[in-house]
């Protein structure tokens, strides 16, 4: 099928993604199975494969493959959106316990006005504190970076391994958080980070060979 050009292609992006944020959307989708074939690859490489999903779930395009593949993309936001709670609830312990009160702004706080937070893609975690508190709150979070560091260290240094000669692979639900701040500890020159860092040990697991292991004590 010949690409369609790029002003057509917006107004089909626009049209699929028309109250796709609200719970239920009174708006009929009239867009073709071809034409979602179109868009899904955008809607996909955009992070708003959750909000595609959201909006054909209820139509008859909802068996086709592209729609498939933007459900894959909602699940796999639902995992990441999991992941992120988890990491704000980890950073809001730290500052709390060093009687450090923040206020939790844009990204996560913007997903609650979602149907399911999974619809808002997510990134950094965005936290304001009070002008008196920030020297205090950047210094709880550098002891955390600075632990990670020394755990390095630990693997390489003391093995004979330079950290500067490798690059920093920031996988898992908190590594990208801190990971430029750990390679400047370190003086890594280069940070590596998946475009799912999250689910990195999951998708290892879907993919890695099947095998068993049986063990048994001697004596």
């Amino acid at each position: 099928m010949k690409p369609l050009p790029a002003n057509n292609r917006s107004l089909l992006v626009s049209k699929l993604l028309t109250s796709s944020w609200q719970q239920e959307c009174n708006v009929t989708l009239d867009i073709s199975e071809q034409e979602l074939d179109q868009v899904t690859p955008l809607l996909y490489g955009s992070g708003a494969a959750a909000l595609g999903w959201w909006r054909v779930r209820q139509t008859d395009l909802r068996a086709t493959s592209s729609a498939q593949l933007l459900r894959e993309g909602y699940r796999l936001q639902s995992l990441q959106g999991a992941i992120h709670e988890e990491n704000i609830k980890n950073v809001l312990q730290l500052l709390r316990e060093s009687s450090i009160e923040s206020i939790l702004v844009k990204g996560w706080a913007a997903a609650s006005l979602y149907p399911e937070r999974a619809l808002r893609p997510y990134g950094d975690i965005d936290l304001c504190v009070r002008a008196s508190s920030y020297s205090a709150a950047a210094a709880v979070l550098a002891v955390t970076t600075n632990q990670l560091a020394n755990a390095i260290r630990l693997v390489s240094v003391e093995k004979g391994h330079d950290p500067r000669d490798f690059a920093l692979f920031a996988f898992g639900g908190a590594g990208p958080l801190h990971a430029v701040e750990i390679a400047r500890e370190l003086g890594i020159p280069t940070v590596l980070v998946p475009r799912f860092p999250g689910i990195t040990s999951g998708l290892g697991c879907v993919l890695a060979d099947v095998r068993h292991d049986f063990v048994q004590s001697v004596g």
